[in-house]
């Protein structure tokens, strides 16, 4: 059964480096649980191309949207954004059943469990290790926009929702993606590279990301504890029909951990920042 207090994150096996592909294993968590490193690679190398064919189709649909409001419509460029964006479904599509099938492959128990649970959260790659890559690649993050918060917005998919890729419009409209189809095909094909690689390193620091459970911040865990204590603060006032006075207690108690929780957001706040900013950064503000 999977435990989310039992993990240590993964770590290659003896010999990484010296092993074809297929046999290479990483280890997780405290009970060494091997899974194919070539399975790992994959779910994360099919999760970037499915967000690069999300992405992609949410352009497609800003263009055809804006080429239906224009007066002097063109049927053959309206035509042309119709195909590529049922072409690109049809890729969604096919390349979701293979992740789907990638995915079964992973072994019961400590590794799958970790992969599942991470995913109830609808905006799970919000974790600070893929903010951090998504801003060093010059994505959303960067800038601060809030495109990747509002992808978690979207239920209408599985897959294919996360941080930007090469696809991203929002990147493209502001010049940090402005390559061709053909080097965005190559990007993808450089990533496959860097995940299976003789080197682990890529590898192991996107499969903890990808699998290891979120520690819960102080933040969140005072925001459990103060709905405890008012829900059975309230709940003790109507069993025992203290009166209004205990009632008010209760209130006053209430507005005094909101404070905490406010001054704790504060601190979360500028501790956040200071991920990304050095000290010279903070000297312009």
């Amino acid at each position: 059964m999977w435990s989310d207090k039992q993990t240590s994150g993964f770590k290659p096996m003896k010999g990484y480096s010296q092993t074809h592909l297929v046999d290479r294993k990483l280890l997780y968590g405290p009970d060494s649980t091997p899974c194919s490193a070539f399975v790992l690679g994959q779910i994360i190398w099919s999760d970037y191309a499915l967000r690069y064919l999300s992405q992609i189709e949410a352009a497609l649909v800003k263009k055809r949207k804006k080429c239906l409001q224009r007066r002097d419509l063109d049927p053959a460029l309206l035509k042309s954004c119709d195909d590529l964006l049922a072409e690109t479904r049809e890729e969604f599509a096919d390349l979701e059943q293979g992740m789907l099938v990638t995915e079964n492959m992973l072994p019961e128990g400590n590794v799958k469990g970790a992969y599942e649970t991470l995913r109830e959260d609808p905006s799970w790659w919000l974790r600070k290790e893929l903010v951090r890559e998504c801003i060093a690649r010059g994505g959303c993050c960067a800038r601060r926009c809030g495109c990747c918060e509002n992808r978690s917005l979207d239920r209408s998919k599985g897959h294919g929702l996360g941080h930007c890729t090469s696809a991203c419009h929002c990147c493209a409209k502001t010049g940090q993606w402005w390559v061709t189809t053909e080097r965005r095909a190559e990007m993808i094909d450089i990533l496959g590279d860097s995940l299976h690689s003789r080197d682990p390193e890529y590898l192991v620091k996107m499969a903890d990301a990808f699998f290891e459970p979120q520690k819960r911040s102080a933040l969140a865990k005072l925001s459990e504890r103060l709905v405890r204590k008012v829900k059975t603060g309230i709940a003790e006032w109507r069993e025992k029909r203290l009166g209004r006075m205990h009632l008010k207690q209760i209130e006053k108690l209430h507005r005094v951990e909101i404070e905490r929780v406010r001054l704790l957001e504060v601190e979360e706040l500028l501790a956040y920042n200071a991920c990304y900013f050095d000290e010279k950064d903070w000297e312009c503000w």
